[in-house]
């Protein structure tokens, strides 16, 4: 997402539902969008749901290059040199998850330049920031008093629970952030269909859900675009553990996990905007016939 050749790939993203059947490239986009507005708890929820879901090595990738793209020009070398020391850390010991709270909970306390970001996503040009720009966190001063690590405790409530149908209901804390879809080329908008009839299919990608299902001998069936078990009675058992039954569930909960795509949309100027940077858009030319 921080590089424009990604934009090519995200118009061809299959869906994939995460362990509480988010989407996963909407979870990536709302892990961003977190950040950008300094919200480390939700940005915590988002990072731990790709983690989780087991997709550590391509998150670890995704923060770090927001890392470098927005973050390691506008700190400290002693902030640089801690968040990369936590990324080294985490790749020599990739157990010690928690590493990855403690790069996420700094990261979105810092500020950070978008412009570079902007200019190669949406190939436009940049003008100067503005004067107070939502990029800088107000509360900058306190927090850049002190570097903040986190432990295994401190992140435990992000780890996996399951309560057969009420995992959703227990675990579906935050929406993705829903009015940034068009802006960031999302690749499924409507998945009401894909959620509440074949959530099953859609999460066998997900390598968490892989494990479960191959656990009680389910295969992918790519044309009903089902899991078939070896047998009725495999096929129960993994059903008590692990029937979300997403077409139970509130309304609330169906749009915090896929969103609603009547949602309305974030233009590119008003993102640029909101996060500090002003745009040069090219003017439309009117042609006359006089």
């Amino acid at each position: 997402m921080t590089e424009s050749t990604e934009e090519e790939d995200n118009l061809f993203q299959p869906l994939i539902f995460t362990r509480y059947l988010y989407p996963k490239e909407h979870v990536m986009h709302s892990l961003f969008m977190s950040l950008l507005d300094h919200k480390e708890e939700e940005a915590l929820f988002w990072g731990y749901e790709i983690y989780h879901s087991g997709f550590q090595t391509p998150l670890v990738e995704f923060i770090f290059n927001v890392y470098k793209e927005i973050y390691s020009n506008v700190n400290t070398i002693k902030f640089n040199q801690f968040i990369e020391n936590q990324f080294e850390e985490w790749n020599e010991h990739p157990e010690e998850y928690w590493r990855i709270g403690t790069i996420l909970w700094n990261l979105s306390k810092r500020n950070y330049d978008i412009h570079r970001f902007i200019e190669n996503y949406f190939h436009v040009k940049t003008i100067p920031p503005l004067s107070n720009p939502m990029n800088v966190n107000k509360n900058q001063n306190h927090q850049k008093k002190f570097l903040l690590v986190l432990n295994k405790e401190d992140v435990e409530q992000y780890n996996t629970t399951n309560y057969a149908n009420m995992t959703l209901s227990k675990n579906v804390v935050y929406g993705i952030r829903n009015d940034v879809q068009l802006l960031f080329l999302a690749s499924h908008t409507d998945m009401k269909k894909e959620y509440y009839y074949h959530w099953l299919y859609y999460a066998y990608e997900s390598p968490i859900w892989k494990e479960r299902i191959e656990e009680y001998c389910g295969t992918k069936n790519d044309i009903e675009k089902t899991i078939d078990f070896e047998n009725e009675d495999f096929e129960e058992k993994f059903m008590n553990l692990y029937n979300y039954d997403p077409d139970e569930q509130s309304i609330e909960i169906v749009e915090k996990n896929i969103g609603n795509c009547q949602c309305e949309q974030l233009s590119i100027r008003e993102f640029s905007e909101k996060y500090g940077v002003n745009i040069l858009l090219r003017k439309k030319i009117i042609l006359s016939n006089k």
